[in-house]
């Protein structure tokens, strides 16, 4: 495990670049870093939002989009570390999220509304209503044709972007719903929950296939591995689990954070987890 400082507030979201080399974090303190994995040194620092930053993510082409708690969006050039453009989706906006393609991004916040904008030309191209509290996660599948999203009225819910409306919506959390992730094959889906469990449900039938207990907190972040063979989980107990999708099993713990976890997600290779925390830290883990 590799631990990397330099922000001065809590680490509220990481993502990988799509080479693996290079990890980018956003943090209350207002700053985005781009870090490189190998020798832990921060690339670029971009400035630009006054407000804590609550949401990051890097594209399949290279960009990274960066979302605060005034609800402004900023899109940056990631290999020059320039701002190449804003979105204002309106209330604060929580999680962004590109498309696989890279061509759209979806919002979500307290407003209780999904919009999705045109990356190129920054239209606003949807709007999607039908939560009924903050949404804390937004997810696309991987062909992106469908959304995921995670709430705080115990809820997921499963949006078809052609047709422009919900389609399923998931219900077994006890509490607030804070987090999801599409399986890589499209056909499952991992939610995780303040009620400190996450469900596994088949998105072809809409049932729970596997309830992960453990944890002994809320659970703030769950990731796939690319081959869809584990299941990762951060939570509010300063804990990563790994897990066994096909039996349900507990593989191992990764410990090092020394306050909650707020974001986690696999490497495209699947050897390595990076981490970010109340602690300030970025953390680096190798799970291969």
């Amino acid at each position: 495990m590799r631990t990397f400082k330099g922000h001065g507030n809590h680490v509220s979201d990481v993502a990988f670049s799509p080479d693996g080399r290079q990890v980018a974090s956003g943090c209350y303190d207002r700053l985005v870093k781009v870090w490189d994995v190998a020798t832990g040194t921060v690339v670029h620092t971009l400035q630009g939002h006054s407000k804590a930053i609550l949401s990051i993510d890097i594209s399949a082409d290279s960009r990274l989009a960066s979302a605060d708690y005034d609800g402004l969006v900023i899109l940056w050039d990631i290999a020059s570390g320039k701002s190449v453009s804003q979105l204002k989706p309106g209330g604060r906006a929580i999680n962004v999220v590109f498309s696989p393609d890279s061509q759209h991004l979806a919002c979500a916040g307290e407003n209780e509304t999904i919009t999705l904008w045109d990356v190129a030309t920054g239209k606003l191209l949807q709007t999607l209503q039908g939560h009924e509290d903050v949404i804390d996660d937004v997810a696309f599948s991987p062909d992106g044709k469908q959304l995921a999203t995670a709430s705080l009225d115990m809820t997921v819910k499963l949006w078809d972007l052609s047709a422009g409306k919900e389609v399923l919506t998931l219900k077994g959390h006890k509490w607030y719903v804070k987090c999801v992730a599409f399986s890589p094959d499209g056909t499952q889906l991992a939610s995780g929950s303040d009620d400190s469990t996450i469900i596994l449900w088949d998105l072809v039938t809409g049932t729970r296939l596997q309830t992960f207990q453990g944890h002994k907190w809320w659970v703030t972040g769950v990731a796939f591995s690319p081959d869809g063979r584990w299941l990762a989980s951060g939570s509010e107990d300063d804990v990563i689990k790994l897990w066994d999708i096909r039996s349900g099993q507990e593989l191992s713990e990764l410990k090092g954070h020394t306050a909650s976890i707020k974001s986690l997600a696999f490497s495209p290779d699947g050897r390595r987890i990076v981490s970010g925390g109340e602690d300030h830290t970025v953390r680096v883990w190798e799970v291969k």
